[in-house]
């Protein structure tokens, strides 16, 4: 019984050692960052993203993976941080955006519903974008803070996506309003 006692132990401190067991790790990216804020948004990166340029007039931070720029500048893979008067409720905002959507042949509506960014309610839309037989996935956060909209916009080659999701969701949780 002895024998089988010790078998155990040294099992458990060869797999505690070897890092199976023991304290969650936080993000892969949290000693490896760059910041920038800009108009009340403080996003953290990965390092080996660039702030990058958007075409969006209302954009207040673009960042992008440094591999995906093309010629122009813009990121293929990117997330854009846009902020707006807010004039209506922003479920009202939102829906009237998605309504848009659903106008435009070359978009399609994938999901929308609540979330929860840090302490702030938000609304979370998913859909595909087709230009020039190139099909872009977006995920855009929606959130009311002081009387604005805030967006925060990631996209990426549709085959792509998923491959970035832990990037954009890292980027997300780690925005700071202020």
């Amino acid at each position: 019984m002895r024998k089988y006692f010790l078998a155990i132990l040294v099992i458990f401190a060869v797999i505690f050692v070897s890092g199976c067991i023991g304290e969650e790790t936080t993000s892969e990216y949290s000693t490896d960052v760059k910041m920038t804020s800009k108009g009340g948004v403080v996003i953290k990166y990965p390092s080996d993203w660039v702030v990058s340029q958007s075409t969006s007039n209302s954009s207040i931070i673009s960042i992008a993976d440094s591999k995906s720029i093309d010629s122009s500048k813009i990121g293929q893979v990117n997330v854009n941080v846009e902020k707006k008067k807010l004039d209506m409720p922003l479920d009202t905002f939102v829906n009237q955006t998605n309504n848009a959507l659903n106008k435009d042949p070359s978009f399609d509506l994938i999901s929308s519903g609540k979330v929860l960014i840090g302490e702030n309610e938000a609304i979370e839309v998913i859909y595909t974008s087709n230009s020039n037989g190139s099909t872009k996935m977006h995920k855009v956060i929606w959130i009311e803070h002081k009387g604005n909209v805030v967006s925060i916009l990631c996209t990426a080659p549709q085959e792509q996506f998923d491959s970035y999701a832990n990037i954009f969701n890292f980027i997300i949780n780690n925005i700071e309003l202020k």
